[in-house]
């Protein structure tokens, strides 16, 4: 049960990726949410910036004020993706861009 009341199947809230101010619940086969920010994920992905700016179906699931996108993604493969762009720095560190075609950046060792 959500904390609002809607029902929504229960999971179990990410330790390191659960923010109090999140405004986003990302729910990894429906085991483990990930409540972060739409900022942050449609700042560095089209992906989420494209779902994000089309508006959410009435009825969707939502727990407490925040909507719920289910993705199929195993939870330590979205934890992984949350490092990365919440802290780019550790991720990124010695690799730089190669530029090969419009849209088609490469990281290689730096």
């Amino acid at each position: 049960m959500s904390e609002s009341g809607e029902n929504v199947s229960s999971f179990t809230q990410d330790t390191e990726y659960w923010y109090s101010d999140g405004t986003v619940i990302l729910l990894a086969r429906a085991e483990v949410g990930f409540r972060v920010h739409k900022g942050i994920l449609a700042d560095h992905s089209t992906v989420f910036g494209d779902l994000f700016a089309v508006s959410q179906p009435q009825g969707g699931e939502w727990y407490g004020d925040c909507p719920i996108v289910h993705l199929s993604d195993a939870p330590s493969e979205v934890r992984w993706l949350l490092k990365a762009l919440y802290h780019p720095r550790r991720y990124v560190l010695g690799l730089k861009f190669i530029w090969t075609a419009p849209g088609d950046e490469v990281l290689v060792p730096g």
